[in-house]
Protein backbone atom coordinates (compact mmCIF):
# COMPACT_ATOMS: atom_id res chain seq x y z
CA UNK A 1 0.00 0.00 0.00
CA UNK A 2 1.12 3.53 -0.79
CA UNK A 3 0.06 6.43 1.47
CA UNK A 4 0.57 9.96 0.14
CA UNK A 5 0.30 12.42 3.03
CA UNK A 6 -0.02 16.19 2.93
CA UNK A 7 2.90 17.40 5.03
CA UNK A 8 1.03 20.66 5.69
CA UNK A 9 -2.00 18.91 7.19
CA UNK A 10 -2.79 19.92 10.76
CA UNK A 11 -2.19 16.46 12.23
CA UNK A 12 1.23 16.24 10.56
CA UNK A 13 2.29 19.70 11.73
CA UNK A 14 1.17 18.98 15.29
CA UNK A 15 2.94 15.62 15.55
CA UNK A 16 5.93 16.26 13.31
CA UNK A 17 6.57 14.40 10.06
CA UNK A 18 8.76 11.64 11.45
CA UNK A 19 6.42 10.85 14.35
CA UNK A 20 3.34 10.97 12.14
CA UNK A 21 4.89 8.71 9.50
CA UNK A 22 5.90 6.16 12.14
CA UNK A 23 2.45 6.24 13.76
CA UNK A 24 0.79 5.74 10.39
CA UNK A 25 3.02 2.78 9.47
CA UNK A 26 2.36 1.19 12.86
CA UNK A 27 -1.40 1.68 12.52
CA UNK A 28 -1.47 -0.18 9.21
CA UNK A 29 1.00 -2.81 10.46
CA UNK A 30 -1.49 -3.61 13.24
CA UNK A 31 -3.92 -4.54 10.44
CA UNK A 32 -1.34 -6.74 8.71
CA UNK A 33 -0.71 -4.14 5.98
CA UNK A 34 2.71 -2.79 4.99
CA UNK A 35 2.29 0.90 4.21
CA UNK A 36 4.86 2.83 2.20
CA UNK A 37 4.39 6.45 3.31
CA UNK A 38 5.54 9.47 1.33
CA UNK A 39 5.19 13.02 2.63
CA UNK A 40 4.41 15.57 -0.08
CA UNK A 41 3.93 19.31 -0.36
CA UNK A 42 0.36 20.31 -1.27
CA UNK A 43 1.40 21.49 -4.73
CA UNK A 44 3.02 18.12 -5.49
CA UNK A 45 0.31 15.74 -4.26
CA UNK A 46 -1.72 15.58 -7.49
CA UNK A 47 1.34 14.71 -9.62
CA UNK A 48 2.57 12.20 -7.04
CA UNK A 49 -0.85 10.59 -6.89
CA UNK A 50 -1.15 10.33 -10.68
CA UNK A 51 2.18 8.49 -10.76
CA UNK A 52 1.54 6.15 -7.85
CA UNK A 53 -2.06 5.25 -8.74
CA UNK A 54 -0.78 3.99 -12.10
CA UNK A 55 1.91 1.86 -10.41
CA UNK A 56 0.87 -1.80 -10.31
CA UNK A 57 3.14 -2.42 -7.31
CA UNK A 58 0.58 -0.78 -5.01
CA UNK A 59 -2.60 -2.74 -4.40
CA UNK A 60 -4.12 0.38 -2.85
CA UNK A 61 -3.22 4.08 -2.85
CA UNK A 62 -4.39 6.21 0.08
CA UNK A 63 -4.39 10.00 0.11
CA UNK A 64 -4.03 11.56 3.58
CA UNK A 65 -5.20 15.16 3.87
CA UNK A 66 -8.23 17.41 4.06
CA UNK A 67 -11.15 17.90 1.68
CA UNK A 68 -9.08 20.27 -0.45
CA UNK A 69 -6.32 17.68 -0.81
CA UNK A 70 -8.83 15.11 -2.04
CA UNK A 71 -10.30 17.67 -4.44
CA UNK A 72 -6.87 18.16 -6.01
CA UNK A 73 -6.53 14.50 -7.02
CA UNK A 74 -10.03 14.14 -8.54
CA UNK A 75 -9.00 14.58 -12.21
CA UNK A 76 -6.37 11.82 -11.88
CA UNK A 77 -8.74 9.69 -9.81
CA UNK A 78 -11.39 9.84 -12.55
CA UNK A 79 -8.84 8.51 -15.02
CA UNK A 80 -7.47 5.85 -12.66
CA UNK A 81 -10.43 3.47 -12.77
CA UNK A 82 -9.43 1.87 -9.46
CA UNK A 83 -10.51 2.37 -5.83
CA UNK A 84 -8.57 4.84 -3.71
CA UNK A 85 -8.56 5.37 0.05
CA UNK A 86 -9.01 8.68 1.87
CA UNK A 87 -7.44 9.27 5.28
CA UNK A 88 -8.90 12.57 6.56
CA UNK A 89 -6.51 15.04 8.21
CA UNK A 90 -8.33 18.33 7.63
CA UNK A 91 -10.66 20.57 9.63
CA UNK A 92 -14.08 19.41 8.42
CA UNK A 93 -13.23 16.10 6.68
CA UNK A 94 -16.60 15.94 4.89
CA UNK A 95 -15.74 13.20 2.38
CA UNK A 96 -13.88 11.10 4.95
CA UNK A 97 -16.78 11.28 7.40
CA UNK A 98 -19.26 10.17 4.73
CA UNK A 99 -17.00 7.23 3.88
CA UNK A 100 -16.93 6.24 7.55
CA UNK A 101 -13.22 7.00 7.92
CA UNK A 102 -12.21 9.33 10.76
CA UNK A 103 -8.98 11.14 11.66
CA UNK A 104 -7.94 8.65 14.36
CA UNK A 105 -5.08 6.74 12.73
CA UNK A 106 -5.76 3.34 14.27
CA UNK A 107 -9.48 3.42 13.43
CA UNK A 108 -8.79 4.82 9.95
CA UNK A 109 -6.26 2.09 9.18
CA UNK A 110 -8.77 -0.56 10.23
CA UNK A 111 -11.53 1.02 8.11
CA UNK A 112 -9.30 1.24 5.03
CA UNK A 113 -7.85 -2.26 5.49
CA UNK A 114 -11.27 -3.89 5.85
CA UNK A 115 -13.38 -1.52 3.75
CA UNK A 116 -15.13 -1.91 0.43
CA UNK A 117 -14.99 -0.01 -2.85
CA UNK A 118 -18.02 2.19 -3.57
CA UNK A 119 -19.02 4.30 -6.54
CA UNK A 120 -19.14 8.01 -5.69
CA UNK A 121 -20.80 10.84 -7.60
CA UNK A 122 -19.01 14.07 -8.43
CA UNK A 123 -20.31 17.43 -9.61
CA UNK A 124 -18.39 19.53 -12.12
CA UNK A 125 -18.42 23.30 -12.48
CA UNK A 126 -17.12 24.42 -15.87
CA UNK A 127 -15.55 20.96 -16.08
CA UNK A 128 -13.71 21.13 -12.73
CA UNK A 129 -14.90 18.40 -10.32
CA UNK A 130 -15.74 18.60 -6.63
CA UNK A 131 -16.68 15.82 -4.24
CA UNK A 132 -18.75 17.59 -1.57
CA UNK A 133 -19.63 21.25 -2.05
CA UNK A 134 -18.97 24.45 -3.94
CA UNK A 135 -20.30 27.93 -3.41
CA UNK A 136 -20.11 31.68 -3.81
CA UNK A 137 -20.92 34.64 -1.59
CA UNK A 138 -20.05 34.27 2.07
CA UNK A 139 -18.53 30.85 1.32
CA UNK A 140 -15.82 32.59 -0.68
CA UNK A 141 -15.40 35.16 2.11
CA UNK A 142 -15.03 32.33 4.63
CA UNK A 143 -12.39 30.59 2.50
CA UNK A 144 -10.43 33.84 2.18
CA UNK A 145 -10.63 34.50 5.91
CA UNK A 146 -9.74 30.89 6.72
CA UNK A 147 -6.56 31.04 4.63
CA UNK A 148 -5.58 34.32 6.28
CA UNK A 149 -6.32 32.90 9.74
CA UNK A 150 -4.23 29.81 9.02
CA UNK A 151 -1.24 32.05 8.35
CA UNK A 152 -1.84 33.96 11.59
CA UNK A 153 -2.68 30.84 13.65
CA UNK A 154 -0.63 27.98 12.11
CA UNK A 155 -0.71 25.87 15.27
CA UNK A 156 -4.47 25.14 15.20
CA UNK A 157 -6.71 24.81 12.17
CA UNK A 158 -9.77 24.56 14.42
CA UNK A 159 -9.08 27.96 15.98
CA UNK A 160 -8.30 29.41 12.54
CA UNK A 161 -11.59 28.07 11.21
CA UNK A 162 -13.51 29.58 14.14
CA UNK A 163 -11.84 32.95 13.57
CA UNK A 164 -12.76 32.80 9.88
CA UNK A 165 -16.41 32.13 10.73
CA UNK A 166 -16.58 35.14 13.04
CA UNK A 167 -14.96 37.48 10.52
CA UNK A 168 -17.27 36.23 7.77
CA UNK A 169 -20.31 37.32 9.81
CA UNK A 170 -19.23 40.95 9.42
CA UNK A 171 -17.47 41.02 6.05
CA UNK A 172 -19.92 39.22 3.73
CA UNK A 173 -21.87 41.16 1.11
CA UNK A 174 -24.97 40.11 -0.81
CA UNK A 175 -24.99 39.68 -4.60
CA UNK A 176 -27.47 39.29 -7.44
CA UNK A 177 -27.35 36.09 -9.46
CA UNK A 178 -29.34 34.41 -12.19
CA UNK A 179 -29.99 30.72 -11.64
CA UNK A 180 -31.20 28.38 -14.35
CA UNK A 181 -32.02 24.69 -13.78
CA UNK A 182 -34.26 22.10 -15.41
CA UNK A 183 -37.01 23.53 -13.20
CA UNK A 184 -36.80 27.09 -14.53
CA UNK A 185 -34.95 30.39 -14.31
CA UNK A 186 -34.87 33.05 -11.59
CA UNK A 187 -32.94 36.20 -10.68
CA UNK A 188 -32.34 36.35 -6.93
CA UNK A 189 -30.60 38.53 -4.37
CA UNK A 190 -28.59 36.22 -2.17
CA UNK A 191 -25.80 36.14 0.37
CA UNK A 192 -24.55 32.71 -0.68
CA UNK A 193 -25.29 29.93 -3.11
CA UNK A 194 -24.06 26.52 -1.97
CA UNK A 195 -24.10 23.52 -4.30
CA UNK A 196 -23.89 20.19 -2.50
CA UNK A 197 -23.14 16.87 -4.15
CA UNK A 198 -26.06 14.61 -3.17
CA UNK A 199 -28.32 15.37 -0.19
CA UNK A 200 -26.77 16.54 3.06
CA UNK A 201 -28.60 16.33 6.34
CA UNK A 202 -28.07 16.39 10.11
CA UNK A 203 -25.27 17.80 12.22
CA UNK A 204 -22.49 17.60 11.35
CA UNK A 205 -23.57 17.64 7.70
CA UNK A 206 -23.47 14.16 6.23
CA UNK A 207 -24.83 12.22 3.26
CA UNK A 208 -26.67 8.92 3.68
CA UNK A 209 -25.61 8.07 0.11
CA UNK A 210 -22.85 9.21 -2.20
CA UNK A 211 -24.45 7.92 -5.40
CA UNK A 212 -27.93 9.49 -5.60
CA UNK A 213 -27.19 11.16 -8.93
CA UNK A 214 -28.47 14.62 -7.93
CA UNK A 215 -27.08 17.80 -6.42
CA UNK A 216 -28.79 20.52 -4.43
CA UNK A 217 -28.52 24.30 -4.75
CA UNK A 218 -29.07 26.11 -1.47
CA UNK A 219 -29.87 29.80 -1.95
CA UNK A 220 -29.15 31.64 1.32
CA UNK A 221 -30.73 34.98 2.20
CA UNK A 222 -29.13 36.38 5.36
CA UNK A 223 -28.48 40.08 4.75
CA UNK A 224 -27.64 41.08 8.35
CA UNK A 225 -25.09 39.93 10.89
CA UNK A 226 -27.90 38.60 13.09
CA UNK A 227 -29.43 36.67 10.19
CA UNK A 228 -26.05 35.17 9.32
CA UNK A 229 -25.50 34.17 12.93
CA UNK A 230 -28.94 32.55 13.07
CA UNK A 231 -28.19 30.69 9.82
CA UNK A 232 -24.82 29.45 11.10
CA UNK A 233 -26.43 28.20 14.30
CA UNK A 234 -29.07 26.35 12.27
CA UNK A 235 -26.33 24.85 10.11
CA UNK A 236 -24.45 23.69 13.19
CA UNK A 237 -27.59 22.17 14.69
CA UNK A 238 -28.69 20.49 11.46
CA UNK A 239 -32.00 22.41 11.38
CA UNK A 240 -31.10 24.59 8.39
CA UNK A 241 -33.74 23.06 6.10
CA UNK A 242 -36.41 24.63 8.33
CA UNK A 243 -35.11 28.19 7.82
CA UNK A 244 -37.18 30.58 5.72
CA UNK A 245 -33.96 32.18 4.55
CA UNK A 246 -32.71 29.06 2.73
CA UNK A 247 -34.33 27.80 -0.48
CA UNK A 248 -33.20 24.42 -1.78
CA UNK A 249 -33.44 23.28 -5.42
CA UNK A 250 -32.63 19.74 -6.54
CA UNK A 251 -31.03 19.45 -9.97
CA UNK A 252 -28.68 17.56 -12.26
CA UNK A 253 -27.71 20.59 -14.36
CA UNK A 254 -27.62 24.27 -13.42
CA UNK A 255 -26.17 27.52 -14.72
CA UNK A 256 -25.27 30.46 -12.47
CA UNK A 257 -24.67 33.90 -13.97
CA UNK A 258 -23.70 37.28 -12.54
CA UNK A 259 -24.55 40.29 -14.65
CA UNK A 260 -21.52 42.29 -15.70
CA UNK A 261 -19.02 39.75 -14.30
CA UNK A 262 -16.65 37.90 -16.63
CA UNK A 263 -15.09 35.74 -13.93
CA UNK A 264 -15.23 35.17 -10.21
CA UNK A 265 -14.04 33.07 -7.30
CA UNK A 266 -15.78 29.95 -6.11
CA UNK A 267 -14.95 27.85 -3.04
CA UNK A 268 -14.72 24.18 -4.07
CA UNK A 269 -14.36 21.68 -1.22
CA UNK A 270 -13.01 24.58 0.82
CA UNK A 271 -10.41 25.69 -1.73
CA UNK A 272 -10.64 28.92 -3.76
CA UNK A 273 -10.70 28.70 -7.55
CA UNK A 274 -11.25 31.47 -10.12
CA UNK A 275 -13.49 30.53 -13.06
CA UNK A 276 -15.19 32.33 -15.92
CA UNK A 277 -18.90 33.07 -15.76
CA UNK A 278 -21.34 31.54 -16.32
CA UNK A 279 -20.71 28.74 -13.80
CA UNK A 280 -22.21 25.58 -15.26
CA UNK A 281 -22.82 22.70 -12.85
CA UNK A 282 -23.29 19.16 -14.12
CA UNK A 283 -23.86 15.90 -12.30
CA UNK A 284 -21.22 13.21 -12.90
CA UNK A 285 -22.83 10.02 -11.56
CA UNK A 286 -20.56 7.34 -10.09
CA UNK A 287 -17.51 9.11 -11.45
CA UNK A 288 -14.90 7.74 -9.02
CA UNK A 289 -14.37 4.76 -6.70
CA UNK A 290 -13.34 5.22 -3.08
CA UNK A 291 -12.91 2.94 -0.09
CA UNK A 292 -15.69 3.10 2.48
CA UNK A 293 -15.63 1.59 5.96
CA UNK A 294 -17.68 -1.64 6.26
CA UNK A 295 -20.32 0.13 8.36
CA UNK A 296 -20.64 3.27 6.20
CA UNK A 297 -23.87 3.78 4.23
CA UNK A 298 -21.95 5.40 1.38
CA UNK A 299 -23.58 3.78 -1.61
CA UNK A 300 -23.48 0.69 -3.72
CA UNK A 301 -20.48 -1.59 -3.68
CA UNK A 302 -18.44 -1.46 -6.87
Amino acid sequence: MRVIANRKAGAVLQQGEAHFEQALEEAFAAQGVRASVVMADPADIAARFAMDVADARYDLVVVAGGDGTVNGILPALRRAGRPVGVLPLGTLNVIGRDLGVGPDLAAAAEALATGRAVDVDLVTVNGAPFHSNAGIGWLVTMAVERDAARRRIPFSRQIAFGAAVLLTLFRSRSLEVELETEHGRAVVRTDAVLVTNNRFTGSPWSRPRLDEGVFELHVVRAPTVLARLRTLIALARGSWRDLDGIETIEATHAVLRRRGRRDGRIAMDGELVRLRYPFEFRMAPKAVRLIAAPSAAAGETS
